[in-house]
């Protein structure tokens, strides 16, 4: 699930109501699972924080939950990662896709490696006569 709001206040009454919720339909949101990320419109200046996470650091997200019923009222803070993964894309507070970006040039230089092994083995190992019937090695490399 995803909740968007533009102040901290407006997410955590958000959270209220979808706690509200889960508990009217006899569920609980387990905080253990749960994380909030916060974007901000400010790139992360050099040891100092930007306005936007400067108003509201640290951060209280919460849930405030009875479950079982026998049990007093509790309130369970929410976890703040520095990154997520959210349908295979990294994500960060500043949306600067470092991380994202690094894995996907990991993944391009193991299929280049890859690429050149074929073209490699097609080039040297292989008789002229058949290298005339496979793919050419360039055909390969340009994929």
């Amino acid at each position: 699930m995803v909740l968007i709001a533009r102040f901290p206040s407006q997410l955590q009454s958000m959270i209220d109501a979808c706690q509200d919720w889960a508990k009217r339909s006899r569920m609980r949101i387990n905080h253990e699972k749960t994380e909030v990320m916060m974007f901000y419109e400010n790139f992360p200046q050099r040891a100092t924080r930007s306005p936007q996470r400067a108003t509201r650091f640290p951060s209280t997200f919460h849930i405030t939950t009875r479950f079982p019923l026998s049990q007093p009222l509790r309130t369970l803070p929410l976890k703040e990662p520095l990154t997520f993964k959210y349908l295979g894309l990294t994500l960060d507070p500043y949306l600067t896709m470092e991380a994202s970006m690094k894995h996907i040039c990991l993944k391009i230089d193991a299929v280049h490696q890859t690429v050149a092994a074929v073209a490699h083995s097609l080039r040297y190992d292989s008789s002229a006569t058949d290298r005339g019937i496979r793919s050419s090695p360039y055909v390969l490399f340009c994929i």
